[in-house]
């Protein structure tokens, strides 16, 4: 395929060493050369593997040390860094196929869009099954914006920050990732990329297997996930959805305490029943999350 763009591939990773060194080695490969590969490097300096870059000569890159970690603004850092007028947002633990970059770019050209997202599964391959696993949470932002099977091609309203590219003007003209949110940047991109007229497209082609490490990430970095989740979804049904749609979210977490499920999937765990109090203090972090998520919007 003839280069006609610049790509610039943007990482941020977190102790995850074992996990990047295959993802470079499968850049290496590409069909479709990416032009620059930026890496926003968040694990103190003296816990890297010595020479770990230095084996990638091949490779294009430009590495950024950053002193604490983050997922949005180690992406913007990345993002201001590059040069390439496609950028390609990817994760430090996933595999994917040698034509990933070309399958994006394809699919950029082909439906004439600004964004391209693609799916990003815990599964080895693509299934004919629902990616859409919120179905059951019956909220504006699990149903509608989230996720789609991963085998539809059309438009949508999200990005997803392990499985993304997206054109250079597009990302810096709504500012790129919102560093105010704790979790679902990736989320918030795409809904202001959609509220500005950008046409994100999902296309099954440029599959991504995320697996998920259990060590390093935001899992290391980030305490209590959960109530960051929380967190981030009523900042977004404040941002974008104000009124009923957010008194509807409000509503469903506090029947979900009472009914001792777990708060946003909803999920009935037996353990959640050993505590009688389960109610009172999931309701009492529910409200915790309503003025947090508040102060974020201040």
């Amino acid at each position: 395929m003839k280069q006609e763009h610049k790509i610039s591939v943007i990482i941020h990773t977190y102790f995850r060493y074992e996990f990047l060194e295959k993802v470079l080695e499968l850049l290496e490969k590409q069909t479709l050369k990416p032009f620059e590969i930026i890496i926003s490097d968040q694990t103190p300096v003296n816990d890297r593997p010595k020479g770990f870059y230095e084996r990638f000569f091949d490779l294009p890159l430009k590495v950024i040390n950053l002193d604490k970690p983050a997922h949005a603004s180690a992406q913007n850092i990345g993002s201001k860094a590059s040069t390439g007028d496609i950028l390609i947002f990817l994760d430090d633990d996933c595999e994917f196929s040698e034509d990933f970059v070309e399958n994006h770019m394809n699919v950029l050209s082909e439906e004439n869009v600004d964004a391209v997202v693609g799916p990003n599964s815990a599964d080895t391959q693509p299934s004919e099954e629902s990616e859409n696993i919120n179905l059951k949470r019956r909220d504006l932002l699990s149903i509608y914006i989230k996720k789609v099977p991963y085998n539809w091609n059309g438009m949508v309203m999200y990005t997803i920050g392990g499985n993304t590219s997206i054109r250079r003007e597009s990302f810096f003209k709504v500012g790129g990732y919102d560093e105010k949110i704790p979790r679902m940047a990736d989320v918030e991109l795409g809904i202001k990329l959609y509220r500005n007229g950008a046409k994100i497209y999902h296309s099954a082609k440029p599959f991504v297997h995320h697996l998920k490490a259990v060590t390093g990430g935001t899992r290391k970095s980030q305490k209590d996930i959960p109530y960051l989740r929380s967190v981030s979804y009523l900042y977004l049904y404040k941002k974008y959805f104000p009124g009923w749609s957010t008194s509807q979210f409000y509503l469903r977490e506090v029947i979900n305490a009472l009914l001792f499920r777990e708060p946003i999937n909803g999920k009935t765990r037996f353990s959640n029943f050993k505590n009688p109090l389960f109610p009172f203090f999931r309701i009492f972090k529910l409200a915790r999350a309503v003025v947090d998520s508040g102060k974020l919007l201040s």
